[in-house]
């Protein structure tokens, strides 16, 4: 497979984002989402036994937006906050090719937040820029 300039320059990221009851919040956080500037990007999602109607919700976006979200299947797991998030690392490295991604960018992502349009932009940015500096290489970078 060969990988074309843009790809290198602008590489797809995964945007991890673990639930548990945020139906209050989801809405404008996942909006927030859709409205970046830097579009090359697919939100991971995992539900850790919601009670509520964030999985509805979720689904609702995937359905509408099916470039934009990979919705893990339910377990009914609750691993808890840093629990989720180690889990959806993990899934995300065994399925970079699954997802599209050519390396593992990586950002984190809580219910409740609602980003500036420009956040994944300027992360983007300041991940490659620091890339850049050290030279490609098999530690991690972050931001």
């Amino acid at each position: 497979m060969t990988v074309n300039s843009h790809q290198i320059s602008k590489p797809k990221i995964a945007i991890l984002l673990s639930v548990y009851n945020g139906e209050a919040y989801l809405t404008e956080q996942l909006d927030s989402l859709l409205s970046q500037s830097y579009q090359n990007f697919i939100t991971v999602v995992r539900d850790d036994g919601s009670t509520d109607d964030s999985v509805r919700l979720i689904r609702e976006y995937a359905e509408n937006n099916p470039n934009k979200f990979h919705i893990l299947p339910p377990d009914q797991d609750n691993k808890g906050a840093s629990g989720g998030f180690a889990f959806l690392m993990e899934y995300v490295l065994k399925h970079k090719t699954e997802l599209g991604l050519d390396k593992a960018y990586l950002m984190f992502c809580d219910q409740d937040d609602v980003w500036h349009s420009n956040k994944v932009e300027l992360q983007i940015d300041a991940m490659l820029a620091a890339e850049k500096q050290v030279g490609l290489s098999n530690f991690p970078i972050l931001i």
